[in-house]
């Protein structure tokens, strides 16, 4: 069937049938510093210091640093971002149904950026006012997550599903990539740490502009998206909307609540996020209070297995999505595993291992953050194949659950590790390890990548079987 006779304003500049590669690069810019502004606390907490004068002994005026917040302070602002992830996750398909995907993106982005900005100013005048810019930049990070399935499911070509959330999500490696050694830079210069949050939020409002000028909610309302590129994008897809102003599908909640693949799917997300996120909020401070590095240090070695994972994700999307020597279903069940499993033996061996054997601890971290870049080709592809139209409301599902987990990890640390001991650390590596292992062996005996029924019943529009060039 050839594509809808419908006009479309198209632009004579359509690069090379590429635009799609175009929204995918500004999008993965703009959720970089998104997310990466709400890891900048998680560094630069290490040198936030306050300077008093004091008497030495001898009687001469000398200055003692004294940290800016207490212990518990330090723990609410943690959870602070959680507490805006998960008002964003929870209000973004809300807002995108109201206003487009566009705006609420851009809208989410520029409350993080300005938060971002006011950050130093906040902390100087206390911990309520640092709290509230804290659960603003939660609240512009927690769209990313959703927001990687709005943009993937209107851009993405079926066939391409794996590079494209493979590549959407490196947003996440660059955030810790880049974040750390930068706050690690301007800890030690003379700028002092303030400087960080200055570049960061700058740069996420001049993205916003750029995202808002070169992103559209839809290919088929896109002046640079040629008819051919178009047929490319709309191949085989379940309820495209042929009119700009189209209802959209009614989500069937209760068919999704309780297919087991989905559940399966949300476990294997809960277990993976747990593992990832003791990793992403507290590497810094292990590696200082128990690994005993000196803070540049810190800040290389936190960030330096992220350049692995990062180069690991453009490999493996367009890998997974060759891959014809196994089914699709095996190989969302063989990534998984690999992703998992090599997070469960890093954290036994985190556990175990005394902290003086630092190179080994960070062989474990480097292993296990690269395995977790294998997830967008597992959980991540098998939601976008088994959910059709309604993968975007599960991702932001997604982003509930981190949301939630990146609320109690703090609680769970300072229960568990206030004092920062190794044998604590070795308790939390090995709940952890319990965890991701149970929920990835629940995934693996539930999974499946064909549609599910309900996606067909909830669309108004029938399956695209434009012919698309190779």
């Amino acid at each position: 069937m050839s594509l809808p006779d419908i006009p479309r304003d198209q632009s004579k500049y359509q690069c090379c049938n590429n635009t799609r590669f175009l929204i995918l690069a500004i999008s993965v810019i703009l959720f970089f510093f998104a997310f990466g502004n709400t890891l900048l606390f998680n560094f630069t907490i290490i040198c936030m210091h306050n300077e008093y004068p004091t008497l030495s002994e001898k009687g001469k005026e000398k200055m003692v640093m004294v940290e800016m917040f207490t212990q518990n302070e330090k723990g609410l602002l943690y959870s602070a971002i959680s507490i805006g992830s998960l008002f964003g996750a929870l209000s973004i398909p809300y807002l995108v149904n109201f206003i487009g995907a566009r705006r609420s993106i851009v809208m989410y982005a520029v409350m993080s950026g300005i938060a971002t900005l006011l950050s130093p100013v906040m902390a100087n005048w206390g911990f309520i006012p640092l709290f509230i810019m804290r659960v603003l930049q939660g609240i512009g990070g927690g769209m990313t997550f959703s927001c990687v399935g709005y943009i993937t499911s209107a851009w993405a070509p079926i066939a391409a599903s794996g590079l494209f959330l493979s590549w959407m999500t490196v947003y996440s490696q660059l955030g810790l990539l880049i974040t750390m050694p930068v706050a690690g830079f301007f800890c030690e210069s003379s700028v002092g740490w303030p400087g960080v949050y200055y570049v960061m939020g700058g740069l996420t409002l001049v993205f916003c502009g750029a995202f808002y000028m070169v992103y559209r909610d839809s290919p088929r309302f896109h002046r640079h998206v040629s008819d051919k590129e178009l047929s490319k994008i709309e191949k085989s897809k379940i309820g495209i909307s042929m009119e700009k102003k189209a209802k959209r599908p009614k989500v069937p909640y209760g068919a999704i609540l309780t297919d087991k693949v989905i559940l399966g799917c949300m476990l294997n997300a809960f277990g993976n996020l747990s593992g990832f996120q003791i990793f992403v909020q507290f590497a810094p401070v292990y590696m200082n209070k128990v690994l005993q590095l000196d803070i540049k240090s810190t800040g290389l070695m936190s960030a330096l297995p992220y350049l692995g994972c990062l180069i690991l994700r453009f490999v493996i999307g367009p890998a997974s999505d060759k891959l014809k020597c196994v089914s699709q279903l095996t190989g969302v069940k063989m990534y998984s595993g690999i992703s998992q499993f090599t997070m469960v033996i890093c954290f036994i061996v985190l556990a175990a291992i005394p902290p003086t054997w630092r190179t080994v601890a960070q062989v474990a971290y480097t292993a296990a953050v690269l395995g977790v870049s294998l997830n967008a080709v597992g959980f991540y592809k098998a939601t976008q194949l088994c959910a059709g139209p309604f993968a975007a409301v599960i991702m932001s599902w997604f982003s509930v659950i981190n949301a939630v987990v990146v609320l109690i990890l703090p609680l769970i640390k300072t229960l568990l590790a206030a004092e920062d001991r190794p044998e604590q650390w070795a308790l939390i590596f090995t709940i952890n390890a319990v965890v991701v292992f149970i929920t990835t062996v629940i995934f693996i005996l539930t999974v499946e990548v064909e549609p599910r029924n309900w996606t067909v019943r909830g669309s108004n529009n029938k399956v695209s079987e434009a012919p698309i060039d190779a």
